[in-house]
C-alpha cells in the first residue's frame, strides 16, 4: 500500500503557475525586433518595461526565445491589425518560411496553456502549426488553418488547459510556406505557459518507494 501513496505524494507536488506573453514591453515599435530576454524567468507582471499577464502565479524557471526560420533570425512585433489582437509576434520577411517560439525549463518542465493567432491581412489557409518538444517529438499539430482575414476583428485560439502540452522544452511552430507576401501577416499572443516539478515515472516511483521501505525495516531492526 506504501507505492501508491509514495506516487500520490509526487503527484501533488506537481503543481503549476502560469505566465501570458501578452508582447506588452515599453517604447516598442511596430516592426521593431522582439527582446530575446522578454518571457525569461517571469516573477511579477512588470520586470524591466517588460509587461505581463498571470493566471495561479509565475514561471521563474522557463526562459523563452523567438527564432525566425527564414532570412531573418528573429521575429518582429507589431501593435494592432491582427483581427482584434493588441501587440503580438509576426515574422516581417515575405515568403519565408516560418517562424517558432521556444520555452525551455531549467529544473523543471513547461506546460503550455493556450495561445491566440490572428491576422493582418485577407483571409489565408496556414499549412500546418505545430508544438514539438526539444527531441523533435510532436505534442500537437494541425493543417489547413483558415484563419480569418483582419477585417472580422476575431481571432483563433488554441486552447490545452485541460491537458497542457508538457515538456521540459517545446516550441510552437508556425510553417508559413505558400503564404507569399502574406507570410508576415500571422501572429501570435497571449501564450500562456506554466511551471510544475517534474514527476517521476512510475518505475521511479516504484523504486522510491522501495527504497522507503526498506529503510523503515532497517531503522526498525535497530
Amino acid at each position: 500500500m506504501k507505492a501508491p501513496i509514495f506516487l500520490g505524494i509526487f503527484m501533488a507536488a506537481a503543481l503549476s503557475s502560469a505566465t501570458v506573453l501578452t508582447f506588452d514591453i515599453d517604447n516598442l515599435t511596430n516592426g521593431s525586433l522582439m527582446p530575446q530576454s522578454y518571457g525569461d524567468n517571469v516573477t511579477a507582471t512588470t520586470m524591466g518595461g517588460h509587461h505581463y499577464g498571470a493566471a495561479y502565479g509565475f514561471t521563474p524557471d522557463v526562459t523563452a526565445s523567438y527564432v525566425g526560420l527564414g532570412s531573418q533570425a528573429d521575429v518582429n512585433f507589431w501593435e494592432t491589425g491582427y483581427g482584434d489582437l493588441v501587440n503580438v509576434i509576426e515574422y516581417e520577411p515575405d515568403g519565408d518560411p516560418g517562424y517558432k517560439v521556444g520555452l525551455t525549463a531549467s529544473t523543471s518542465v513547461v506546460q503550455l496553456q493556450s495561445f491566440d493567432l490572428g491576422n493582418w491581412g485577407s483571409q489565408v489557409t496556414l499549412k500546418n502549426l505545430s508544438v514539438v518538444d526539444g527531441g523533435g517529438g510532436v505534442l500537437f499539430s494541425q493543417n489547413n488553418i483558415v484563419v480569418p482575414g483582419s477585417g472580422t476583428n476575431t481571432h483563433l485560439s488554441f486552447d490545452f488547459t485541460s491537458a497542457p502540452l508538457t515538456a521540459s522544452s517545446l516550441f510552437i511552430v508556425l510553417d508559413l510556406t505558400g503564404l507569399g507576401g502574406n507570410s508576415d501577416n500571422m501572429g501570435l499572443d497571449n501564450i500562456a505557459f506554466g511551471q510544475a516539478q517534474a514527476v517521476p515515472e512510475p518505475a521511479t516511483c516504484t523504486m522510491l518507494a522501495l527504497g522507503a521501505v526498506l529503510l523503515r525495516r532497517r531503522r526498525q531492526k535497530r
